[in-house]
């Protein structure tokens, strides 16, 4: 029973920490993106979650940056650039790319990479994967449902023992 209680306050913990983490990145202008291709391996790797801090400053040559082409997001390197166009290359690629990006493209700098956790995500967002969260979130509420109606049960028979044993001594 102490083992459902703990696993049920363990899930319950961990949706709290990943919504306020979310809050925070958000409020901060940091946006995750999913990584799909493998142009920027081995530095990001297909599947990765990308952190892009949309308040940016200047942009220097060397920089990862998410920019808007057409309706896709890519995620290349900055190998230069010549007023307000950049010229970007992704780390697998033999050439740089045909199109400069301009400034009004960019979506933000990469700052952090997470391997993997971007296949996670994608099956969050189909239709077994949302059955899936739903299954856990209602498994997780029996769970603290019935756990709690057991321990008040149980509290309720220990109550009514020590009551008898009182009553017997007397």
């Amino acid at each position: 029973m102490k083992f459902f209680q703990f696993l049920s306050r363990i899930v319950s913990m961990m949706f709290t920490a990943i919504f306020t983490f979310s809050m925070i990145l958000l409020f901060s202008g940091i946006y995750p993106y999913v990584v799909l291709s493998g142009s920027m391996e081995p530095t990001i790797k297909t599947g990765s979650i990308i952190l892009v801090q949309t308040r940016i400053g200047e942009l220097e040559s060397g920089d990862i940056i998410t920019y808007q082409l057409g309706n896709e997001n890519i995620t290349h390197r900055i190998v230069s650039h010549t007023g307000r166009n950049y010229i970007t290359k992704g780390d697998a690629n033999e050439q740089k790319d045909f199109l400069p990006v301009k400034r009004r493209q960019i979506k933000g700098k990469v700052v952090c990479s997470i391997p993997s956790l971007g296949y996670v995500v994608l099956f969050i967002r189909t239709l077994k994967g949302i059955c899936l969260l739903l299954l856990i979130f209602l498994i997780s509420f029996l769970l603290r449902h019935f756990i709690k109606k057991s321990i008040l049960k149980s509290r309720k028979e220990n109550t009514g023992n020590s009551e008898e044993k009182y009553e017997n001594k007397k």
